[in-house]
């Protein structure tokens, strides 16, 4: 590929951000494709297209898509809460949680920007984190955030068995 004058580069174990990164920084200078199936390299494609000066594609089996196109596009609160919204209904390096896909977490993105901005800012404490991963479960699951998540498994488990036959 290197003879083709094509970019190549070698990581170990998980390289999706390593792949991104390079294709941003590969488009500052001429369009870019990425070929790739996964889904956790859309995501950082389109979250980090900004770096990228010129058009940045992702190649798949089934489609082309420009994500300097898509990233223009989206609504910004959704563009700001794309990583955190990715990570928290499941990827490579975190676990889903049960039940809940990431159709139903992107619908509710408006309702988790707060979460998200919390888990995105440098300057936010742990206990601002905790707090905010445990609201961002509560929003998923349908319940208040005024609850706790212990209050509100124990009231989910009542509906379960309340409804059970």
């Amino acid at each position: 590929m290197t003879k083709a004058d094509i970019a190549v580069e070698h990581a170990k174990g998980d390289a999706d951000y390593k792949i991104c990164m390079s294709a941003c920084l590969h488009a500052k200078e001429k369009p870019t494709a990425v070929v790739a199936e996964d889904s956790d390299v859309f995501q950082l494609l389109t979250h980090h297209d900004s770096i990228a000066d010129k058009d940045l594609y992702m190649v798949t089996s089934k489609q082309t898509v420009c994500v300097t196109t898509l990233a223009k596009k989206l609504d910004p609160l959704l563009s700001g809460a794309l990583l955190f919204l990715h990570a928290f209904s499941g990827c490579d390096t975190t676990s889903r949680p049960y039940g809940i896909g990431k159709v139903s977490v992107l619908k509710k993105y408006a309702e988790l920007e707060r979460c998200s901005s919390i888990f995105m800012s440098p300057s936010s404490s742990k206990a601002e984190i905790e707090r905010a991963g445990e609201d961002a479960l509560l929003i998923i699951y349908g319940c208040t955030t005024s609850l706790s998540l212990d209050s509100a498994r124990v009231d989910k488990f009542q509906q379960k068995v309340g409804t059970a036959t």
